[in-house]
């Protein structure tokens, strides 16, 4: 294990020698009695570890006071007594931690394990953790480096700077790099085939873009939506003004520079024996994740240390600075971290170039989290405290990562003096009555629009959907996890504050009148609904459609026979019979398929995230089953509509006879087939 570092401190801060730091912070496990004991009071794993096998690392640099209260030893054992049992009572393998104050590096340090199965533990100085969508800060600070040469214009519209292909454009309103770096594009989500398991089945950035790159869904600058695509589009940017790839352009411009030697988007042969495992708790233990490469991997792909994030942290919090180098103006990095986009300047929480911006507490805090399967991490800075830290485990969680986060922004940021209003409000201001076309149900805007993947939201796994009521005294009705809706009341057009507590949110209008949008803060967008398109009601109508189709395929039949009702039944016999029968039995052929292959055929994590390695050849054989039921249902409907042509001919006449089964199945298939075709499941929407 390496020493900590050599470098100097004030004489007025308290050095903690390396000895010292080792007595302190690194638990050894020795096979004696009192070692054993200790080791399964605090760590309590939830696999067994042999005596002699567990050490906690820890990387104690420059130790500094970072708040009038807490020196680092302090803030060593408080961390300790959070994260240790932390780790088993959230079951997360390991966890890597570093903290910056201004140019220095506090603390690093790594806890439980960053390989279980060769039980290599978490060093913060040498082990490799893909940081997510914590990349995206990488693509931001790349871009703003271009923009200080005069490359690139953040408001230029982006085709300007692409060859390769051309991004669809909102009549008038192109899409710039404005856009790009606030998540506000107006792009659509998009999962399927965004990634690859080998490094050399990665898809070249621009060709994966050009046939992937989703649609556009709303005009840019309008509305925060959260894209991992913008981000890669951002780096493939960087990619054509700069010909050359863009982890290569990252490596040179950002990477060496501030001396991040084990950071990379490359999975580099060196970094591959320094890589931590990602996991998965399963029952009583963990199942390995496998590393994958990921298609757009500028916003996801960043492989790098705790250490190596000190120093990127650092030169944030020294605007664009590191140890004389400058990798990025002060106005540009100033840029990054002042708000650039909100949806109503009266909410909270904002968005920079790249960077959330939350004023929760009395500084500005600036964050971004990223998580994938096998990772969680977060990344935070106070500028004005000049405090900076970088969390990360090998399991994807926010829990813990959240508790951590609180507990150091506890420790060096003061929570602001105590809201001397009491609530509920009394006497309520005045207020706008007028609040009828705001009640309705809103759904989270982050969900994919056009393509099979839909269905997560009606599986609960995307696209949250909230109600918005109405009371009769012109309040509106917000749900919240208490059970008890927060009554607000509407204080300028569009915007409501509620009197039960100090939460503000906003609406937005179309031009015609109509709401569109419910933002819960800045940057958490909810797109107004009709009642027919809700979870509920679209969950009610496909077990409506199966219930028939049931009836009609195996319990009819059943009955028929039991009563011997069975009559010739073939296409010249019946005609409307048998494609009624041929109908409802594809149809539910069609839905057992899809909730089979769902259930049993695709792994869990691959529906979860969606399809990011791509559709299982399963998935094209149910969809032509579903197309096969369209094309039944569309013989029925013909022979029913052309029934008074055909019933000139006595006999023909008197076999097509549409009788109640075969009306009731045209009515249904139909409203089955728009069921599918809202949840983009007619044919191959992959």
């Amino acid at each position: 294990m390496n020493s900590t570092s050599k470098e100097t401190v004030p004489d007025n801060q308290p050095v903690l020698k390396a000895g010292s730091i080792k007595k302190i912070i690194d638990v050894t496990v020795f096979p004696s009695l009192r070692a054993v004991i200790l080791f399964v009071a605090v760590f309590a794993w939830p696999f067994s570890l042999q005596a002699g096998s567990v050490k906690i690392q820890s990387r104690a640099q420059t130790v500094k006071l970072i708040s009038t209260s807490v020196d680092s030893v302090s803030l060593v054992h408080l961390l300790d007594s959070l994260i240790i049992p932390g780790l088993a009572k959230y079951h997360i393998p390991g966890m890597l931690i570093a903290i910056v104050h201004d140019s220095e590096i506090v603390l690093t340090k790594g806890y439980g394990y960053a390989d279980i199965e060769r039980k290599i533990p978490f060093d913060p100085d040498s082990t490799v953790i893909r940081i997510a969508s914590v990349s995206k800060l990488i693509t931001g600070t790349a871009v703003m480096q271009l923009v200080d040469q005069g490359v690139l214009d953040m408001h230029q519209d982006v085709n300007s700077y692409l060859t390769r292909f051309k991004v669809e454009s909102w009549p008038g309103k192109p899409m710039t790099l404005h856009h790009l770096l606030t998540h506000t594009a107006g792009i659509d989500d998009r999962t399927i085939g965004k990634s690859a398991w080998t490094q050399e089945g990665q898809i070249p950035l621009g060709d994966f873009l050009a046939a992937r790159f989703p649609r556009r869904i709303c005009p840019p600058g309008e509305v925060y939506m959260y894209s991992n695509f913008s981000n890669a589009l951002a780096g493939f940017v960087i990619e054509q003004v700069m010909r050359e790839d863009y982890a290569a352009s990252v490596r040179r411009s950002i990477l060496e520079p501030l001396g991040m030697k084990q950071s990379d988007y490359r999975l580099r042969p060196d970094l591959q024996p320094l890589l931590a495992q990602g996991y998965s708790h399963a029952g009583a233990g963990f199942q390995l994740n496998r590393f994958d490469f990921i298609n757009d991997y500028p916003g996801g792909q960043m492989l790098s240390t705790a250490k190596d994030m000190a120093k990127f942290m650092i030169a944030h919090l020294q605007l664009g600075r590191y140890e004389g180098k400058r990798i990025l103006s002060e106005e540009s990095a100033a840029a990054m971290h002042t708000v650039q986009f909100t949806h109503q300047k009266e909410l909270e929480h904002a968005v920079g170039y790249i960077v959330g911006i939350l004023p929760a507490r009395s500084q500005t805090i600036l964050m971004h989290d990223g998580g994938y399967t096998g990772i969680g991490c977060r990344l935070c800075l106070c500028p004005e405290s000049r405090i900076g830290f970088f969390v990360a485990c090998n399991i994807m969680d926010g829990v813990l990562l959240g508790k951590v986060s609180r507990k150091i922004l506890d420790l060096v940021i003061p929570e602001p003096p105590q809201d001397s209003t009491k609530y509920p409000l009394t006497p309520i201001p005045q207020y706008d009555k007028n609040i009828a076309a705001f009640a309705g149900t809103y759904r989270l805007s982050r969900y994919v629009h056009n393509d099979i993947t839909k269905m997560g939201v009606l599986l609960g796994m995307s696209g949250p959907e909230m109600s918005i009521g109405k009371n009769d005294e012109g309040m509106i009705l917000m749900d919240t996890y208490t059970g008890r809706p927060r009554r607000m009341i509407q204080i300028q057009p569009c915007l409501f504050r509620s009197i039960d507590d100090r939460y503000k949110c906003a609406f937005r209008w179309d031009a015609s009148g109509t709401v569109t949008h419910l933002f819960m803060d800045g940057t958490t967008a909810f797109e107004k609904i009709p009642w027919y398109e809700t979870t509920i009601f679209q969950r009610s109508l496909l077990g409506v459609c199966l219930l028939y189709f049931v009836l009609v395929s195996l319990v009819l039949p059943i009955i028929r026979k039991i009563r011997k009702m069975q009559k010739p039944s073939g296409l010249s016999a019946d005609p409307v019979r048998w494609f009624a029968q041929k109908t409802t039995t594809t149809f539910l052929v069609y839905v057992l398929g899809l909730g089979f292959v769902a259930g049993f055929v695709v792994p869990q994590k691959e529906l979860v995230l969606g399809f990011v390695h791509g559709i299982h050849w399963t998935a094209y054989i149910v969809q032509t089953i579903g197309l096969l039921g369209i094309l039944f249902l569309a013989g029925l409907l013909g022979i029913l509509f052309w029934r008074p042509v055909m019933s000139s001919d006595t006999k023909m006449g008197e076999r097509v006879q549409p009788g109640g089964l075969g009306l009731v199945t045209a009515l249904i298939g139909s409203v089955f087939v728009w069921f599918l075709w809202y949840w983009n499941l007619i044919g191959y929407q992959f």
